[in-house]
């Protein structure tokens, strides 16, 4: 019988996290996809999430083995799903390499516990505990006891480090892997001839409908403004986001477009004017969404908020960076890259220079 260490097969890698395609899209699912197509050449590589279709168990998404815990919900954010530690277990022998995308408190009852310790663990921070902070005494000493194990903890910017104290305790394991991206996906120049939107004043945001993703900000910067708005994500506020956009008569200019494939989501990135990310918390730590939209050439507007956000596109280069919750000042930036259509052209070129110089998934391989 093959083993986990047959010399004649590429190593596994373990991939661990809460959730994954195509039961929803997000930037930590875009890391995990990018460095499993990175590095594809290299490791073989599986996922282990939760789910709460009722659909197949096993899946493969891109080549890549999934498989689905079943989950009836969620509860703080935290999928309930009572059988992922013992699946994680389970799977933990079968692979040569284990990758955790933190924060993930499950997966942490299993390594905080010292099961699984016969192979070796990374553990990938994706973000500090921000939504359900007052959790933080019972999940933070699972945390820190996985980081202890960890061979190394990854973070995609230095500042992520010095502006937590968790990470901070165990500074000397942290490596600074900046995102990387195919940025050959977003080639603008492709949909050129088929442009949906002619007018110069689309707007563009993507992501899920969560609160500290500052959705309701967007559309409320949207009132009094000559432009569209195009939210694509699904999440628990949609309701509530439909609800906003009836009561502020702005059913003709706001849409929420819910999910769509991969390959609709980048025509709308290429097509669109200007990109806005309007996070209101840290929870949006890196905003890797913002990158999508800079290797398709879109100037960005984002917000102060966000461990890495206005690091990545900076104010006055490839972005214009606002106070987070301010729709005035939102919507007057907005406002005013869609009205000088050359600073939006002199922007997005900046945007995806920055994107193939630091963080294409070529630059990604070579750290």
């Amino acid at each position: 019988m093959t083993t986990a260490h047959d010399s004649a097969r590429r190593p596994s890698v373990l991939h661990i996290f809460k959730v994954y395609y195509p039961d929803l899209f997000g930037g930590t699912l875009t890391v995990i996809r990018e460095i499993c197509a990175s590095l594809k050449d290299a490791f073989s590589s599986a996922v282990l999430v939760c789910s709460k279709s009722a659909e197949r168990r096993e899946i493969v998404v891109n080549d890549v083995a999934v498989e689905r815990v079943r989950s009836f919900g969620d509860v703080l954010s935290l999928p309930a799903a009572p059988t992922y530690p013992w699946r994680l277990w389970r799977k933990i022998g079968k692979h040569d390499l284990l990758a955790l995308h933190a924060p993930f408190p499950l997966a942490d009852l299993v390594f905080a516990f010292g099961l699984g310790r016969g192979r070796p663990l990374v553990v990938h921070c994706h973000a500090d505990i921000v939504t359900h902070a007052g959790m933080r005494w019972v999940v933070e000493p699972l945390m820190r006891r996985t980081l202890r194990r960890a061979e190394a903890i990854i973070v995609s910017e230095g500042v992520l480090v010095d502006t937590t104290p968790l990470l901070q305790e165990f500074a000397d394991k942290c490596r600074i892997v900046p995102f990387g991206i195919n940025v050959t996906k977003y080639d603008w120049s492709a949909f050129s001839a088929d442009r949906v939107n002619d007018r110069g004043r689309l707007v563009l945001a993507c992501g899920r409908l969560v609160p500290y993703k500052g959705f309701e900000v967007l559309i409320r910067a949207a009132v009094g403004g000559a432009f569209e708005v195009w939210i694509v994500g699904e999440g628990a506020e949609r309701t509530r986001l439909e609800q906003l956009i009836h009561e502020l008569g702005l059913a003709d200019r706001v849409r929420l477009l819910g999910s769509v494939p991969d390959c609709e989501r980048i025509k709308l990135m290429c097509i669109a004017d200007v990109f806005v990310m309007p996070s209101v918390t840290n929870a949006e730590t890196f905003g890797l969404v913002q990158l999508e939209a800079m290797a398709a050439g879109r100037p960005v507007v984002n917000t102060s908020f966000g461990i890495a956000v206005p690091r990545v596109a900076r104010d006055g280069v490839e972005a214009i960076t606002v106070s987070p919750g301010d729709a005035e000042q939102l919507g007057e930036a907005i406002t005013t890259l869609i009205r000088d259509p050359e600073r939006r052209r002199r922007m997005g070129m900046a945007a995806r220079n920055r994107a193939i110089d630091r963080y294409s998934a070529a630059a990604f391989r070579q750290v």
